[in-house]
């Protein structure tokens, strides 16, 4: 996590020695999260991918180097469910990360697009409840997270609309993961798991 930390902080510094602009913000919004994967999909044998709701917040700098191009890294916490519905049985599973993401941003009209890799630095361990279709209190377990560092991509666009002495920022973005949270000798349905999830976020920015 230190060296995530450091090179965020050593981007930043080199990026805005070539900067035209360079703005400061903060998000928070909504995500919805599903697995997917080949044994995850082997693991649902016809039952349903379960969307589970969470949310996310974070911060942010835009450093533009030209009118149409900037480059956007960016700090956020993210809180991720999603799970899966087995005959009278519901599952879902709940996964905390930091993410650390730097993000190329192209700026046509009034939308900006961007996409760009992040690390995902997943925080204690993978939760899941079973909640069953009688009224019954629900199970908690936990499952130990072999990877805790991860590597993401993350594509989307956003709208920025002046107020005040900033501008209020809407972003829409979709994040998959590409990498292993789980060695191969764990639970077969976990082997290679992806996160996806699809966040709605409102934020502030501001410039010098």
């Amino acid at each position: 996590m230190k060296k995530a930390l450091i090179f965020f902080i050593c981007f930043l510094f080199a990026s805005s020695l070539y900067a035209t602009e360079v703005k400061f913000g903060g998000a928070i919004g909504l995500n919805g999260s599903w697995n997917s994967g080949s044994d995850w999909k082997d693991y649902l044998d016809g039952n349903d991918n379960i969307i589970g709701l969470g949310f996310e917040a974070g911060v942010f700098a835009n450093i533009a180097v030209s009118s149409i191009f900037s480059f956007q890294p960016e700090f956020n916490f993210l809180y991720l469910r999603a799970g899966q519905n087995n005959n009278d049985l519901r599952i879902i599973y709940t996964t905390k990360a930091l993410e650390i993401p730097v993000l190329a941003r192209f700026s046509f009209w009034d939308l900006n697009f961007f996409l760009g890799p992040a690390v995902h630095i997943i925080l204690g361990n993978m939760a899941y409840e079973l909640t069953e279709d009688n009224p019954v209190d629900p199970i908690t377990h936990t499952i130990s997270i072999d990877n805790r560092v991860v590597l993401a991509v993350i594509v989307g666009v956003s709208y920025a609309l002046p107020f005040g002495s900033g501008e209020i920022v809407f972003d829409f973005r979709y994040r998959r993961t590409l990498t292993d949270m789980f060695d191969a000798y764990g639970d077969s349905f976990l082997r290679n798991l992806r996160h996806n999830s699809v966040g709605i976020r409102v934020g502030y920015s501001f410039g010098f």
